[in-house]
């Protein structure tokens, strides 16, 4: 007995941390969420919370054999500290002290694909350089500033315009106060920090450097909006008149689209409500009816197309539509409207989004329809 009590040691001892350990990722694991917070939870480290669970597993069962308990052991915490050298991380620096701007820089004059940046405030010319140098060497810059950056004195837009950088400006009457850059895809770059010399030499500021995908993807789809769908033509037009450079189309181009993300969603008749609202002068969006024909005239959404989902040319009626305008689809309670929404995303369409319980939901929480 003596004996077998020494073999057990290992496995004794390993079985409670590997518990305690479980219980650890279980407890700190938040749950993983959609842009619209849609998503069933999930770890924020699947495999990492997985290799847990199934290592608690197999060291019960090496409590009662015990030959290779040990190296398995070491086995295991080489595999548990691969997957944590692999988990995202953040950086963080303070103005006053970590110098931000140096940071934004160097990532800047990294970035080897493209940069997407939405920009409440920027009159740094020490940024402004690098991104014109950046697109000089192939690197596709896009920048989305708020409203009061068309003619303030500071601001760096009408210099980078005359450079060659597309810019749009905000159709928000408020403020545009997002402080945000994505790079390649890789790099979130946000926090409070403005582009500008007072936010690295005097404000009290901060910013993060984030590498996680899943929030890199949020804000991604969260700049396509604002870039595609709430960019005001007016002002755009008049910051590029201020310096006599011809306005582009309002348009997407297809040099857009190959930086662009697509985004398929679900969302609740709520959110179909806001969307709509904020799209109503926007000929780009398209609220899409799958009901049949009879269903339709018998009352939908305002402004809706009819394409039956049971028609056998269905699929090529879809396909035959612009991938690249915005469209909120419904049925009646919501099943033809997530397959097609599924079709959608295998013909490649930008942006579309399904109601959730279809033109039955949208009318139990009280919003009308028309004939």
């Amino acid at each position: 007995m003596i004996y077998y009590a020494r073999k057990n040691v290992g496995a004794r001892c390993i079985v409670p941390i590997l518990n305690y350990a479980k219980w650890g990722i279980d407890f700190f694991c938040r749950p993983a969420f959609n842009a619209r917070q849609k998503v069933k939870p999930v770890p924020l480290n699947l495999n990492l919370y997985l290799l847990i669970k199934k290592s608690t597993l197999l060291m019960h069962y090496l409590k009662r054999n015990t030959k290779y308990s040990i190296l398995a052991f070491f086995i295991l915490i080489l595999s548990i500290t691969i997957s944590i050298s692999t988990l995202a991380k953040t950086e963080v620096y303070f103005s006053l002290s970590d110098n931000p701007q140096k940071e934004i820089i160097k990532n800047i004059n990294q970035a080897e694909a493209f940069i997407n940046i939405a920009m409440y405030i920027f009159t740094d010319r020490e940024i402004a350089l690098p991104l014109i140098k950046a697109q000089e060497r192939g690197v596709k810059v896009r920048l989305y500033l708020d409203k009061d950056q068309v003619d303030y004195q500071y601001s760096q837009s009408r210099f980078l315009v005359q450079k060659g950088i597309k810019t749009r400006i905000s159709s928000n009457n408020y403020i545009m106060h997002h402080k945000f850059a994505i790079i390649d895809n890789r790099l979130l770059l946000t926090g409070s920090y403005n582009w500008t010399f007072s936010a690295n030499n005097r404000n009290d500021e901060n910013l993060l450097i984030i590498d996680d995908p899943e929030i890199i993807t949020r804000y991604q789809n969260q700049f396509e909006k604002l870039w595609s769908n709430k960019y005001s033509p007016e002002r755009t037009r008049q910051l590029y008149q201020i310096v006599n450079v011809d306005f582009p189309l309002p348009l997407m181009n297809s040099s857009d689209l190959e930086t662009q993300i697509q985004i398929i969603e679900n969302i609740t008749p709520k959110e179909a409500y806001i969307l709509i609202q904020e799209n109503k002068d926007n000929p780009n969006f398209v609220v899409l009816d799958v009901r049949t024909p009879e269903e339709f005239s018998a009352g939908h959404l305002d402004n809706a197309v009819n394409l039956g989902y049971y028609s056998n040319t269905f699929r090529n009626d879809l396909d035959k539509l612009d991938k690249n305008k915005t469209y909120l689809i419904y049925c009646r309670s919501g099943r033809r409207s997530e397959n097609a929404l599924n079709i959608m995303k295998e013909l490649d369409f930008r942006e579309a989004y399904n109601m959730l319980g279809g033109i039955n939901n949208w009318k139990a929480k009280g919003f009308a329809t028309t004939k």
